[in-house]
C-alpha cells in the first residue's frame, strides 16, 4: 500500500532545510535511566538495524557539538546507553548536522530521583525515532506497524504514538522550524507536531492527540474502563482497538498513515480524540514558538468542543 504524505520542505532565511514531512515513533517511559539502560540500548540497536547502519552518520557530543559517527563510535555510545551506573543519559544521533535529519534518534533517560522531579513529578523518560516519508512508503505500513509494536513490547512505556509528522531541525534552527510548523500545521491535521524534550516534563500517564498508531498502557486503559469501554465510543470502520502484550492496547486509525484534512476523512480521528479526551496531554510547556493557547488548540483540534 502506498502511504499518502504531503511534500513539506521548508527552508529558513539562511537557505537551510528546517522542516520536512516524515514519520515519528515517540515513546514515553515512566522509568529511570538505570531501569531502562539495557532495553533502551536494545531499542536503539533495533532501530539502526531497521533503517540500515548507513542511515545514521552524526551524533551530538557531550559538549553539544555535532561529530561524525563511526562504527566504533556507535559501539561506544551503546555502551554508554546500557551503563546502569549512570543516573541519567541523553543521546541525539542523526544524518545531518546542518539541516533537518531524515533519520534521527533521541533518547533521554531521566534520573527519577532528580531534584528537578520534585517540582515536576509527572516527568518521564522518552525515546523518539524519526524516519523520512519516502522510507515509510518504501517499507510499507505493515512493516512500520510491526516495528512500532516490537519496540513498544521491549519497553515499559506509559504511552506511545506513531504516524506522519512534521520533523524539524534541532539546535540553533529549531525556533525557525517551529515558526514554520505553526503556519502549516492546521492545514495538515494528521501530521504530528511533536517536541518530547519539553512535553515529557509533565505527561505522566496521559496521551498525545491521536496519530495513526496510539499505544495505551494498562494504567491508561484501566482509567478508560478497558478495551470494551474504549471501543464503545469508536464507531468508524477505519479505527480499531486491539489488545497488546502486558494488558495494553493499540488504537489504529486506518490501514496506513495518511495525510487527510476533509471532515469525513477526519471522523475516526475525532472519535478517538473524544474517547481519550479526559486523558489528553495539555502540557505546561507549549511547543517552541507556539503560545499556550495555540498549543491547546492543536491538541484539541479533533474535538467537537475545544479543551
Amino acid at each position: 500500500m502506498t502511504v499518502s504524505y504531503p511534500n513539506v520542505r521548508v527552508k529558513n532565511e539562511a537557505g537551510r532545510l528546517v522542516v520536512r514531512d516524515g514519520f515519528v515513533l515517540c515513546l514515553y517511559l515512566r522509568a529511570s535511566h538505570r531501569a531502562l539502560a539495557s532495553r533502551a540500548a536494545e531499542t536503539l540497536e533495533a532501530y539502526r538495524r531497521f533503517v540500515g547502519p548507513d542511515a545514521l552518520s552524526m551524533y551530538v557530543d557531550e559538549h553539544g557539538y555535532p561529530a561524525r559517527l563511526t562504527e566504533s563510535g556507535w559501539t561506544k555510545l551503546m555502551g554508554e546507553v546500557s551503563d546502569e551506573s549512570r543516573n541519567t543519559y541523553s543521546l541525539m544521533v542523526g544524518d545531518s548536522a546542518s539541516e533537518v535529519s531524515d533519520f534521527w534518534v533521541e533518547y533521554l533517560g531521566r534520573g527519577m530521583d532528580e531534584a528537578l522531579l520534585s517540582r515536576w513529578p509527572d516527568a518521564v523518560s522518552y525515546i523518539s525515532l524519526w524516519f523520512p516519508s519516502e522510507f515509510v512508503d518504501e517499507r510499507g505500513a505493515a512493516a512500520m506497524r510491526s516495528f512500532a509494536v516490537d519496540v513498544w513490547e521491549r519497553l515499559p512505556c506509559s504511552h506511545a504514538f506513531a504516524g506522519l509528522s512534521f520533523n524539524y531541525s534541532r539546535g540553533a534552527d529549531e525556533a525557525d522550524a517551529f515558526s514554520e510548523i505553526k503556519k502549516l500545521c492546521f492545514s495538515h491535521p494528521t501530521l504530528a507536531v511533536h517536541h518530547p524534550a519539553s512535553g515529557s516534563f509533565d505527561i505522566d500517564s496521559r496521551v498525545e492527540s491521536p496519530s495513526w498508531l496510539n499505544f495505551l498502557s494498562r494504567t491508561i486503559l484501566s482509567r478508560l474502563g478497558g478495551i470494551s469501554a474504549l471501543s464503545l465510543g469508536i464507531h468508524s470502520p477505519e479505527a480499531s482497538v486491539e489488545p497488546l502484550a502486558g494488558d495494553g492496547a493499540l488504537v489504529m486509525i486506518g490501514a496506513r498513515p495518511e495525510a487527510v484534512s476533509k471532515d469525513e476523512e477526519l471522523r475516526p480521528y475525532r472519535e478517538v480524540s473524544e474517547a481519550l479526551k479526559a486523558h489528553l496531554h495539555m502540557s505546561h510547556f507549549p511547543f517552541p514558538e507556539f503560545t499556550r493557547e495555540e498549543t491547546r488548540r492543536w491538541v484539541g483540534r479533533f474535538l467537537l468542543l475545544q479543551l
